[in-house]
């Protein structure tokens, strides 16, 4: 899950508030005025995406270099590849 270690919620401190939910409030708080967005949200938008790309390039490193080594032990047990 994406989590954004600098964030806070209102609703309770002790919890981080997710990436994927802080992305998806940003277009409501963007398009609620008619002007273009703030210096802030462009901060905001442009952290999260860097945290997201970064997140999709470990993801995408496991799918294709870890996954295919544990498939090569699973495969000299004898075991049945995993897949994904």
């Amino acid at each position: 899950v994406l989590i954004n270690t600098k964030g806070a919620t209102f609703f309770d401190m002790n919890h981080e508030a997710r990436l994927a939910d802080q992305l998806s409030n940003l277009p409501s708080v963007v398009s609620s005025a008619d002007t273009r967005p703030t210096q802030q949200a462009q901060d905001a938008f442009g952290e999260y995406a860097a945290v997201a790309d970064s997140a999709i390039a470990a993801f995408d490193a496991i799918l294709g270099d870890d996954l295919q080594a544990l498939n090569d032990l699973i495969q000299s047990a004898q075991l049945p590849a995993i897949t994904a």
